[in-house]
């Protein structure tokens, strides 16, 4: 099911064809406009390379150059001269992910880009693009993350895209609250007047900051895909007008052939909508539960935060099975948020709450023995 258009081009078999012709009248109508991908496609085939080359070969050949161009401006290419030396594998990342929100919105995925770089290198273009392709009431934009973590915001979530703009927190309860809304099944609602309640999330995530360090994660977090922050294309060789000039001119280019109005010129985003339908299925399932790796993942990291859990953790390895801890006095001495916190202690240390003396502890005693003698964390 993820070649369907390498079977309906080969001509392997004619029930394949005419099935995905049946199913797919649209997509099969643009593959059969692109001869030369299809040419070369028939001699990837007949040189024996195998379905998965083929289809990414002809995935590769019909690229719209208007996506190229909105890849460029965010993260540069062979052409930029301050592109990451991961420009490629960035492009390959984050077209997997805007083709699953767009063709697969029953796939949760349950990690966000986080898309860092200098104003105007196109954050709002791709925000713009998103709303010509998916619909604009399936974009919903919020400001930093109390934007979606305040005490009405929940509703935002209940849409197909969720942008947080413009971020750059330091509040540590605003990010406990925000990283379930990332990956979670469910968002809980809240409206003035009513009683809250929580439904299914149906929404995909993504973050933009003109900051290095939009919010602080724990190095073992895996709900952010963070590749290099991205300065204009030009470097600083160029002028800051030149560099202003060049990205205007491609935010030009993509607004110009991605029309939100429907009287405007639907061909660019037909072509796009065709190829990203090529892309996201070719998207296995195993792609959407954690991301992949980045290479400014790092810059979100506080290493005085690492090194206080490192701290923590070989205070936990040490505890007697007849020992106890209280959640809120560990949390309060470390500083290392509840919820991870809470991971560590179960997945790494099988600590489970229990009772003692009338209050909730924490405790690696094994169920039916109590502890005995309630410990607390003095932080180094």
């Amino acid at each position: 099911p993820h070649f369907r258009i390498h079977l309906a081009l080969t001509g392997k078999s004619d029930r394949s064809r005419l099935q995905f012709q049946t199913r797919f009248p649209c997509i099969a109508s643009w593959a059969n406009s692109k001869p030369e991908a299809q040419a070369d496609l028939n001699a990837n085939v007949a040189a024996g390379l195998s379905t998965e080359e083929v289809a990414e070969g002809f995935a590769l050949h019909t690229r719209p150059l208007i996506w190229r161009v909105m890849l460029r401006m965010l993260f540069g290419d062979d052409n930029s001269p301050v592109a990451s030396e991961d420009w490629r594998a960035e492009h390959d990342v984050f077209t997997r992910w805007f083709a699953c929100c767009v063709h697969r919105p029953l796939d949760r995925i349950r990690w966000a880009p986080i898309i860092r770089g200098s104003h105007g290198i196109g954050k709002g273009t791709f925000q713009h693009m998103a709303k010509a392709l998916m619909g604009s009431g399936s974009v919903s934009v919020v400001n930093d993350l109390e934007g979606i973590t305040g005490q009405f915001a929940g509703e935002k979530a209940l849409t197909r895209l969720l942008v947080v703009d413009e971020c750059w927190s330091k509040s540590g309860k605003a990010m406990e609250r925000f990283k379930p809304i990332v990956s979670e099944d469910h968002v809980t609602v809240e409206r003035k007047g009513e009683q809250s309640f929580s439904t299914r999330a149906t929404h995909n995530t993504i973050v933009f900051s003109n900051h290095h360090m939009p919010f602080k994660s724990a190095e073992t977090e895996r709900r952010w895909w963070v590749p290099c922050y991205r300065n204009y294309d030009q470097g600083e060789e160029a002028s800051k007008q030149t560099n202003q000039a060049f990205h205007a001119e491609g935010n030009r280019l993509v607004r110009e052939a991605m029309p939100l109005g429907k009287n405007g010129d639907q061909r660019q985003i037909r072509d796009l909508l065709c190829w990203l339908k090529v892309i996201a299925d070719m998207t296995p399932p195993a792609w959407f539960g954690t991301a992949p790796a980045s290479e400014g993942f790092m810059d979100l990291v506080d290493l005085d935060t690492a090194d206080a859990q490192d701290e923590l953790k070989a205070w936990l390895s040490g505890l007697d099975m007849n020992e106890a801890l209280s959640l809120a006095q560990v949390v309060g001495a470390s500083s290392v948020p509840q919820s991870v916190l809470i991971g560590i202690m179960t997945k790494e240390f099988n600590f489970r709450s229990a009772q003692m003396k009338g209050r909730k502890v924490w405790t690696k005693a094994p169920v039916g023995t109590g502890p005995t003698r309630l410990v607390e964390y003095k932080s180094p």
